[in-house]
């Protein structure tokens, strides 16, 4: 038998413990301790899987709350001053007592950021004596000549912004408040050789006062506005969804009936002055919008059963990380209940649109160039109200026209000629039509109501029948019966084809 070699006999004589694993080991257990605390500090404290998708910080931190407030606490000069400061001294105005608004803390910030300017904080002075004042009611005269001229001067000093106030009534009492507006673009439509200034504006103060309308013009002014946010709500509530392809041609719903017999001609005026690339991702994301407002309709809806929870409308492109993770903790709560603030399915929907939306990014080009041919309707309706105050003062008396009843009233009137006008005028006259019959179907105020019931009859048509196509030669055939003119409303050539939707 061969002898055993002498280097292995010598392992006999060594100690157990020098053939130990490595995790045996002193450094191996340190580096075991220091992996598990990495782990604990990465998956307590850190947020690393929200991280590497850029929704939050490594600290779970969402990052677009952070982009708010940095771009919040950026703000200054004019911006801050219609953004927060003058917002500020309305909202706190709104809720004191008349007797005591004088002595109201927010007045000194807003004074002390235009003081630069000794216009600006001449008519801000005025404007202040005003409305804390004991006839307040009685100065509306002289506020909207303030607010005029607190515009020119900001056109003189080449700012972007711009002020519309009204005196309301609150639970305090009577008091002034004024809209904030960012001017995204301006333009000049003609109507009847008469220029009117169209501004394309966002509304940028954080008072609760919410325009029903897309679109303004007051007496005396020579300009309109036309407002971004209402014209976007459009877009997104009534145009986008209207052009899934997968809606049934009949429903029993009467603004799926004016839907169902419109879209053809709507999508023939969209071919016409849209790209085809920007038609097709609005086409192919169209079933998305639907579907997301229906399960939004659908959360929202269980009230009946007892739910209190009520989810706020979504954005064009689907709701934040927030948002969306709050949906899923309320699954996750709720998943035993017979009445659920929401469904795993529910959450899991919402959250994938979001998502998909979020991720095409010729989908927001689209929806800003749908945008903009959608704000070419609203400007020559608004330029058509401007010219007949020019005219004939349509906005504060009644237009003269042939067929209208004498009861119906000033602003019945001038809105009959400002919706003729759009169908007459217009690019896209049928996508106007549908608009108006949408808002009429969904509550518009009693001049808009009876405006576009008269429209309807003498243009021999109804909102839920195909629309005729001749519409613009009706229209302006009834123009010149009703009104007894012809004059064009003429958009210029360099009107916007795209308007910004980064904070809608």
């Amino acid at each position: 038998m061969p002898e055993r070699p002498d280097h292995l006999n010598d392992l006999d004589d060594l100690d157990a413990t020098t053939f130990c694993h490595w995790w045996q080991r002193p450094w191996g257990i340190a580096l075991i301790a220091l992996g598990g605390l990495a782990t604990f500090i990465l998956t307590c404290c850190l947020s690393p899987v929200s991280w590497i998708k850029g929704e939050t910080d490594i600290f779970g931190h969402y990052t677009f709350i952070k982009e708010r407030q940095q771009a919040a606490e950026a703000q200054e000069g004019m911006e801050l001053v219609h953004t927060r400061l003058l917002p500020d001294w309305l909202i706190e105005l709104a809720n004191t007592p008349p007797g005591e608004r004088a002595h109201v803390e927010t007045f000194a910030p807003l004074r002390a950021a235009v003081e630069h300017d000794e216009l600006l904080a001449g008519i801000l002075d005025k404007i202040h004596a005003i409305v804390i004042s004991e006839d307040l009611s009685l100065k509306s005269g002289d506020l909207l000549q303030l607010g005029w001229a607190w515009n020119q001067r900001l056109v003189e000093l080449d700012e972007p912004f711009y002020i519309q106030g009204n005196i309301v009534s609150t639970s305090q009492g009577t008091t002034w408040l004024a809209e904030s507006y960012r001017i995204l673009a301006n333009s000049t439509v003609t109507a009847a050789e008469i220029p009117v200034e169209i501004l394309i504006a966002e509304r940028i103060d954080s008072t609760n006062v919410y325009e029903t309308y897309s679109g303004l013009a007051s007496a005396g002014a020579t300009e309109a506005i036309v407002i971004v946010d209402r014209a976007f709500d459009r877009v997104v509530k009534e145009l986008w969804p209207l052009l899934d392809g997968q809606k049934p041609a009949t429903t029993n719903h009467i603004e799926e009936t004016v839907e169902a017999v419109m879209l053809d001609a709507i999508l023939a005026e969209f071919q016409q002055y849209l790209r085809p690339e920007h038609i097709e991702r609005l086409i192919a994301t169209a079933p998305l919008r639907r579907q997301l407002a229906q399960t939004i309709a659908e959360i929202n809806g269980r009230r009946s059963c007892g739910s209190t929870t009520r989810l706020q409308p979504a954005s064009w492109n689907g709701y934040n990380p927030l948002t969306l993770d709050r949906l899923n903790a309320w699954a996750r709560h709720d998943r035993l209940e017979s009445c659920p603030r929401a469904t795993y399915k529910e959450a899991d929907l919402i959250r994938d649109i979001s998502r998909t939306l979020q991720r095409d990014k010729v989908l927001k080009e689209a929806l800003e160039a749908l945008l903009a041919l959608l704000t070419r309707s609203t400007a020559i309706h608004e330029a058509r109200h401007i010219a007949d105050d020019q005219l004939t003062n349509g906005l504060e008396v009644p237009l003269d026209c042939t067929l209208c009843p004498d009861s119906m009233s000033t602003s019945a009137r001038a809105e009959l000629s400002a919706y003729l006008a759009s169908f007459a005028w217009g690019d896209t006259p049928h996508t106007s039509f549908f608009l108006a019959c949408m808002a009429n179907v969904s509550g518009a105020s009693r001049p808009h109501r009876l405006a576009l019931g008269f429209a309807l009859r003498h243009l021999e048509t109804l909102c839920d029948a195909p629309p005729p196509a001749d519409l613009t030669a009706r229209a302006r055939a009834l123009e010149q019966t009703l009104f007894n003119r012809s004059q064009p409303v003429t958009l210029p050539t360099d009107y916007p084809t795209r308007v910004s939707i980064q904070y809608h």
